[in-house]
């Protein structure tokens, strides 16, 4: 998304920011403070570098003074009063669930104030998401923008994205290239995967609008019963087998029911894909950038962290250099297939890979396709606009002084000492402890977001940037030990660390 912006950069220029996140209602209800996630992008808001431009950043509700300015403290050279001047965060004043576009849409003052305010000759319009109901914002605004085709969504999806592989003979998981919509349907096709590949016994269903991980479902099947559900030669009744098999062994994740995720497929649609084993299993991802005369670019590769199958943060860049180039190509072809759809702006490739004894290579299977901004898009916008450094053609990170940067990033820290804590008592901490400050001196350190979640949810995110993979791995621990033994000298808090352990035990609110 910064490198979005960057690419359109004049002087003087107006963003505005629209972090349009638009989830069903079963996402709503089993992903923990959502809501918030209008707050991941505040990054943008260090384009502030640039002398003249101006930003305006809605959202549905108000973000704290405290959040904003600690990111505009990030900004060097600059005070966060002057910088303030130049922000406008435009609240729709709206907590429910409907999309953010809907509720501007609906708010006239939000768009007079920004049509008033807003230099139209200067404005720039972007969006987390390129649909149509962001195009009838952008008319609203009087702002111009470009919103995907309206067929592009598809190879967004979970099955576009599979069909997109099988046409560019991109590696992918066993399982099935049409789209799901009925409990039959998915029986129709285990039953076609368990005929063709009996050995097979881990499956994944995913719903096609699932995010960082909400809306899968493993189904893992017992050999025997695959064996005996076999046996039947009569279609009828081996169709009941396969039923059942799927009643007593898809296990949701995330806590939802399985009447829930019934319903779910019949909304949005589903796929069921082969579950790769491996103990070396990981998860790497590669991410571009379609500018709107087609042009591609890869912008970076990470490790993803999975917990279970739900995202957890990224490693930056992928582990393994020797096959940076071989993702970067695999990024490439999806990302040409797409502008040739119409596509434009953010995308990204999810893959899972493991080191193949027998052929002696590291060997990869492409997973998904993300038409959006990602999970990955805002550490990499922070290591981007606060160190002021680029992108390497092999893959690597340099910052202004020629140090190759490296990042760990997370977007769900939670601990129960952190729920009640305002974000204006946050950023009084890492004001008072060196270890949870970013340092421009040396290009290290921590860079916190989300800071929205830690009331409710106890939960906040952070990257750490360092000059090592290692170095990356040890500061982000440290990081947390160092603010809950800082939560446990507040007098708001009565809590015992356990430092051996890293982790505080009894946190009790005042």
């Amino acid at each position: 998304m910064a490198h979005e912006m960057k690419l359109n950069r004049k002087d003087g220029v107006d963003y505005v920011y629209m972090p349009s996140i638009d989830v069903s209602e079963y996402f709503t209800k089993y992903v923990h403070g959502v809501e918030t996630y209008e707050e991941r992008c505040l990054c943008l808001l260090l384009l502030l570098q640039e002398p003249n431009s101006r930003f305006f950043y809605i959202t549905s509700t108000k973000v704290s003074d405290a959040e904003v300015d600690y990111v505009l403290s990030l900004i060097p050279g600059d005070t966060v009063e002057n910088l303030r001047k130049r922000v406008f965060m435009v609240s729709c004043d709206d907590a429910s669930s409907r999309p953010l576009a809907e509720k501007v849409l609906g708010n006239e003052r939000v768009i007079s104030m920004i049509r008033e305010k807003c230099k139209k000759d200067k404005a720039k319009f972007f969006c987390y998401m390129h649909t149509e109901i962001e195009d009838e914002v952008a008319k609203a605004l009087d702002l111009p923008f470009k919103k995907l085709p309206v067929d592009c969504d598809h190879w967004g999806s979970k099955i576009g994205s599979r069909q997109c592989f099988q046409q560019l003979s991109i590696p992918h998981c066993k399982g099935s290239h049409k789209n799901i919509v009925t409990f039959d349907e998915l029986v129709d096709e285990l039953d076609k995967l368990l005929q063709n590949f009996p050995e097979t016994t881990k499956y994944m269903v995913k719903l096609n609008e699932g995010v960082s991980g909400y809306g899968n479902a493993p189904l893992e099947i017992p050999s025997d019963q695959i064996s005996q559900t076999l046996e039947f030669s009569d279609e009828k009744s081996r169709k009941q087998q396969v039923y059942k098999l799927i009643r007593d062994h898809l296990k949701p994740l995330n806590g939802s029911s399985s009447e829930d995720f019934a319903n779910s497929i019949e909304i949005s649609g589903c796929i069921i894909e082969e579950m790769i084993q491996a103990d070396d299993l990981g998860s790497p991802s590669v991410q571009g950038y379609i500018c709107d005369e087609g042009q591609v670019i890869i912008v970076s590769t990470h490790n993803q962290v999975l917990d279970g199958q739900k995202y957890h943060g990224c490693c930056f860049p992928y582990r393994n250099p020797e096959y940076r180039e071989l993702l970067h190509d695999y990024g490439m072809q999806v990302g040409k297939f797409l502008a040739d759809k119409g596509a434009t702006g953010e995308y990204g490739v999810d893959f899972v890979d493991h080191y193949d004894s027998e052929s002696k290579r590291q060997k990869f299977y492409a997973i998904e396709i993300n038409l959006r901004a990602l999970g990955t898009t805002h550490p990499m916008c922070y290591l981007e606009l606060v160190t002021g450094g680029k992108l390497h053609k092999s893959g690597s990170f340099f910052d202004r002084e020629g140090r190759e940067l490296f990042y760990i990033a997370s977007d769900n820290f939670e601990h129960p000492a952190l729920i009640g804590l305002h974000e204006e008592k946050f950023t009084s901490i890492v004001r008072e402890y060196p270890q949870l400050q970013y340092q421009h001196g040396t290009s290290n350190g921590p860079i916190f977001y989300l800071l929205g979640c830690l009331r409710r949810f106890g939960k906040l995110g952070y990257v750490y940037i360092d000059r090592s993979p290692e170095q990356a791995k040890q500061g982000f621990d440290k990081v947390k030990s160092v603010l809950l033994s800082a939560l446990a000298k507040e007098k708001k808090y009565d809590i015992k660390f356990d430092q051996a352990h890293n982790t505080c035990i009894y946190p009790i609110h005042s």
